[in-house]
């Protein structure tokens, strides 16, 4: 074979190969499923302020945090019934659990998934060792054991 048939051949061929690279650059797959989800879950985000692990002082404290919440089909088909709830609690010396605040209304759950951010303000009692701000996806109303549940906790000082 003549050579000038194999120019335009590994012209060809370097072409496709360019094309097929580009056209995998980009990722098609999504980084979460669509609505409905394959399992439910619940989490408080780590980057609940202030620091959970960080220590607290007795008096006033705002705890600003967010859920995020994914429901499967099954518990998404009865969506209108649950609401998230959300509480902070303390444990003393004898591990008795006061609580400090919870959130003033329940907040419904609009959609398979969300996150859904909101404050509370309490005080720590004196003899408080520990504090743990904790979140719940339930039925409305509560009365059943929770569907999901997540916290974060803080020391006191």
């Amino acid at each position: 074979m003549k050579r000038s048939f194999f120019r335009p051949l590994s012209l060809l061929l370097c072409l496709g190969t360019a094309g097929l690279v580009g056209s995998c650059t980009d990722d098609s797959i999504p980084t979460s499923p669509s609505p409905p989800f394959l399992f439910s879950q619940l989490e408080i985000s780590k980057d609940t302020s202030p620091i959970p692990g960080t220590t607290m002082s007795q008096g006033l404290h705002t705890v600003r945090f967010s859920v995020a919440y994914t429901l499967a089909p099954q518990d998404d088909k009865g969506r209108a019934t649950l609401g998230l709830f959300a509480f902070a609690v303390s444990t003393d010396a004898k591990d008795s659990v006061s609580v400090l605040q919870t959130l003033p209304s329940t907040r419904s759950l609009t959609s398979s998934g969300g996150t859904i951010a909101d404050t509370l303000r309490f005080t720590v009692p004196p003899g408080a060792l520990s504090v743990t701000v904790g979140a719940l996806i339930d039925t409305l109303p509560f009365n059943t054991s929770p569907l999901l549940f997540d916290s974060q906790s803080w020391r006191v000082q």
